[in-house]
């Protein structure tokens, strides 16, 4: 069922408008925001709304917005913007999966979720309510680079393998941990302990390639690289996510 101001209306299958009658039960009630009936709704809506209606059937209401499509306001007090079309089906999926991403007490609850293009979706937090600041690597890194300004310090030649693994396992670290934090999942403990446990293996690893004549530490320096150079393509496809979201999120009225 359709709404549009304070009158109802049925909508059959080309989008025509035919003034609802009787207590019939709407079964999802589509709020369209504009001030009089269009002469026409958009099928696409239409499809959508009806697929909402078998996937959520406890969603009793959403509203419509030309240009943007069908949003509601989730239990948790999100904002959520389904849009229209075939594909509610892959959109409820990717809601049920970010309900139970930001599910627990005390966990910091988004303000918006945009579901609209479900291979990459949207959130935002609201002002201040965002968790997992990874101010600890950034703070090291910082530290590291002003000390190694300030500092004019020799390596021994004989040393200088197990500086580069050292180097190789904060770099790892640190992409790993920009790469938790642009996915949500960023914690300081995990942090800190992944950089000393690969730190430590490291030069375990090239310590005893040196008392053997094997050069192990390559082992150290293959895997590092390997995921520094993986974690860095997941972090461009995270930041191009990202700027395509920006430009979609344009389009929204909070």
């Amino acid at each position: 069922m359709w709404q549009v101001g304070d009158q109802r209306y049925w909508v059959d299958e080309d989008g025509e408008l035919h003034p609802a009658e009787g207590g019939n039960d709407p079964g999802i009630l589509v709020k369209d925001t504009r001030p009089e009936p269009p002469a026409q709704v958009d099928v696409s809506a239409v499809t959508a709304a009806r697929q909402l209606a078998v996937l959520v059937p406890d969603l009793r209401m959403v509203e419509y917005t030309p240009g943007i499509g069908l949003r509601f306001t989730h239990p948790r007090g999100w904002a959520v913007y389904l849009g229209t079309g075939t594909d509610m089906a892959q959109k409820v999926g990717v809601l049920k999966a970010l309900e139970a991403q930001f599910a627990g007490e005390g966990k910091a609850q988004p303000a918006l979720l945009d579901l609209r293009f479900p291979s990459s979706p949207y959130y935002r937090f609201a002002d201040g309510a965002r968790e997992g600041s990874m101010w600890l690597p950034l703070i090291g890194l910082l530290l590291g680079v002003i000390l190694g300004s300030i500092f004019s310090i020799s390596i021994p030649a004989e040393y200088t393998r197990y500086t580069a693994v050292a180097i190789l396992a904060a770099l790892d670290s640190v992409l790993g941990a920009v790469r938790a934090d642009m996915e949500d999942q960023y914690d300081n403990l995990v942090f800190v302990s992944g950089f000393l446990v690969n730190a430590i293996l490291a030069v375990l690893l090239t310590l005893l390639g040196d008392r053997l004549g094997v050069e192990l530490y390559t082992a150290a320096v293959v895997a590092f690289g390997v995921r520094m150079f993986y974690n860095l393509a997941i972090i461009r496809r995270l930041l191009l996510n990202r700027v395509r979201s920006w430009w979609r999120k344009r389009q929204v009225t909070p």
